[in-house]
């Protein structure tokens, strides 16, 4: 699996993923062994019908499944393997799955902007240190007014 992460603006990122192609194949031909085991096709029994005709009749939804299975089960990797951590879902932009190729797909995903915020300590340590100890702010210079809730204001 190849990963690859592109910035599009400061909080969205493009992720590109590739699964290679032998990784592919033994995902088509497991979904193909378990669909070969229930599937019933007139004229053949159970679990004994050719490849081709699998094909034909089920190679759709084989080739969603697959495409499904390897999204669900490589995406989680992929985020891990980048650091990075979606705050919604990320649209998907899904490739081909085909026997003999690598299977393609991309997700555009909005993430945490990147914050630096330098050295913001010592402005305000200088600022205290610099003031005399007689200018510096007590407890006592701020004191409470209490407010009486029934006493009428007239002016």
């Amino acid at each position: 699996m190849k990963t690859d992460v592109e910035q599009l603006t400061s909080t969205s990122k493009k992720l590109s993923i590739e699964i290679d192609a032998s990784e592919v194949d033994k995902r088509i031909n497991q979904a193909y062994k378990e669909i070969r085991k229930r599937a019933k096709i007139k004229g053949f029994r159970p679990g004994k019908a050719p490849l081709k005709l699998l094909e034909r009749y089920y190679g759709q939804q084989v080739i969603e499944d697959v495409q499904k299975e390897l999204i669900s089960e490589t995406f989680p990797k992929a985020l891990q393997e980048s650091d990075l951590t979606p705050l919604s879902f990320p649209m998907l932009e899904k490739g081909s799955v085909e026997r003999g190729k690598s299977f393609k797909y991309t997700a555009i995903m909005e993430v945490r902007p990147e914050i630096q915020l330098g050295e913001y300590l010592s402005p305000i340590e200088t600022l205290t240190s610099a003031l005399s100890k007689s200018e510096r702010p007590t407890a006592s210079s701020h004191q409470l007014i209490q407010i009486d809730p029934y006493t009428r204001v007239t002016m």
